[in-house]
């Protein structure tokens, strides 16, 4: 369904047709992420971020900011919409602004920083009025307030240490994290939070970081505990 520079959105006995929408290439490159973060395939990371350099030129409103629900392709269409109101199913842009932020955590490329914020400011007024509409919407609000935190876990995947680590912090309820797998190749150039985390004294390692700042790495998820943990104020209006 992908060729590489149009995501089609039907498959019949051969015959492929019908480009993507918004929601298409947004909820793809979500499952793309989570696929990564599962089981840590670089590939899958990769395919997201074509995905999302493919969306950007298709459904991305140069003018206003906010994506589009469909491409300019079709001369029929007398007007573009923007969807934003989550409903049994979240929003393109809403899905769409929570990818770009697990992008900059994996890449601390500004550009993903500023679609989100830009997102936030187009659609501020709807989700303001209507936040009971947008939950979705506010996770990825929730993502970009918070302490924010990624996870590195450096070793081989076939270590036995590395899995019990993986599975630990996959029991863990933490919503506002990537997660990462520093496998002893080359992948900085492919993520660049990789970059230089290596296993400490031939152990499985973890490293927390929160933007460009990371913590000590330490060997074992009981010492890594403390710094996933996070305490959030909110005042109520």
């Amino acid at each position: 369904m992908w060729d590489g520079k149009t995501l089609k959105r039907r498959y019949r006995e051969g015959d492929v047709r019908f480009g993507g929408s918004l929601d298409d290439y947004a909820f793809l490159i979500q499952g793309l992420s989570d696929l990564y973060e599962t089981d840590f395939d670089i590939r899958w990371f990769e395919s997201a971020r074509a995905l999302q350099k493919r969306s950007d030129e298709l459904f991305w409103d140069s003018k206003e900011g906010g994506y589009f629900y469909t491409d300019a392709s079709d001369p029929s269409l007398i007007a573009r919409s923007k969807e934003i109101y989550d409903g049994a199913v979240p929003s393109g842009n809403s899905v769409a602004a929570l990818n770009l932020l697990r992008f900059y955590s994996y890449t601390m490329d500004e550009a993903y920083r500023k679609g989100a914020e830009t997102l936030f400011r187009v659609f501020s007024e709807f989700v303001s009025k209507h936040p009971h509409a947008s939950p979705a919407f506010l996770m990825a609000l929730d993502y970009a307030t918070d302490a924010s935190k990624e996870i590195v876990v450096a070793g081989t995947k076939d270590d036995p240490k590395v899995q019990s680590i993986l599975k630990g912090l996959h029991q863990k309820f933490l919503p506002n994290k990537v997660l990462a797998l520093a496998d002893r190749l080359d992948r900085g150039k492919i993520m660049p939070l990789l970059e230089g985390k290596v296993p400490q004294e031939a152990e499985a390692t973890i490293y927390v970081c929160e933007g460009r700042t990371c913590k000590r790495p330490v060997n074992s998820l009981e010492k890594a505990e403390e710094g996933l943990k996070v305490v959030k104020t909110y005042k109520l209006y």
